[in-house]
């Protein structure tokens, strides 16, 4: 993956001087996680709950899920307003960072949140996990640490990237190769038909369990829309 980043000059040695820190991270569990175990009252933190790795992004996000099988909370529009005026209102003052990994659903939530930020915010921090979901950060000293040795990142280079995912409309992405792409739908057919017969772990655990030992990811609620349109 590509990514153009430089080691920021403009973090304080002391990260805790801070009195505000602002935190963006897909998905509620990241959020919870954020919430329960790093954060100090002061602190903000924007989530942005939905997995734009799937369904077509030209369209109204709830009803692309809807299309492929997916329901979405009653508030899954309200909490998507949240999430955009929240990122419209940033600036450089609130010290932002982005937390994303490798998962097609951090990268894809990473670039629309680059795509919907404020115009005058032509950098944003990020910080890069090999595991979705912050789960290997296991105290607020190293959440500070890693916050401390945070990059800096191309907002106008991420909005393209979502810009291009967007048009090609697609209705999954896949990581290849470190780069987000637009695959069709069929894209993992060929490895559930391969573990079709696991009756020991069940086909979607079996082929989940060979994704991420393999690096990449696939939402568990996409696996169930191809298995029903395959019929195994």
């Amino acid at each position: 993956m590509n990514i153009p980043v430089k080691i920021s000059s403009e973090v304080p040695s002391e990260i805790s001087a801070y009195k505000n820190m602002t935190d963006i991270v897909i998905g509620n569990s990241t959020a919870a996680l954020f919430r329960n175990q790093f954060l100090k009252s002061d602190d903000q933190l924007i989530c942005l709950n939905d997995d734009l790795s799937i369904g077509h992004l030209s369209q109204n996000r709830k009803a692309a899920l809807n299309d492929i099988g997916i329901d979405t909370d009653p508030d899954f529009e309200k909490a998507y307003a949240d999430f955009f005026e929240q990122i419209m209102n940033l600036n450089k003052d609130d010290d932002p960072v982005i937390w994303t990994s490798q998962s097609p659903c951090d990268m894809a939530g990473c670039y629309a949140a680059c795509s919907m930020s404020n115009p005058e915010i032509s950098e944003i921090k990020a910080v890069f996990l090999k595991d979705p979901a912050a789960v290997m950060i296991s105290s607020r000293e190293e959440y500070e640490e890693l916050r401390k040795n945070a990059v800096w990142v191309s907002v106008s280079e991420y909005a393209q990237k979502y810009k291009k995912l967007k048009e090609e409309n697609s209705i999954l992405r896949a990581n290849k190769n470190g780069e987000l792409t637009s695959v069709n739908e069929e894209h993992y057919d060929d490895l559930i038909r391969k573990y079709a017969d696991d009756k020991e772990s069940g086909i979607s655990r079996a082929v989940l369990t060979y994704l991420n030992e393999n690096g990449q990811l696939l939402n568990a609620e996409f696996m169930a829309y191809r298995l029903k349109k395959l019929n195994v």
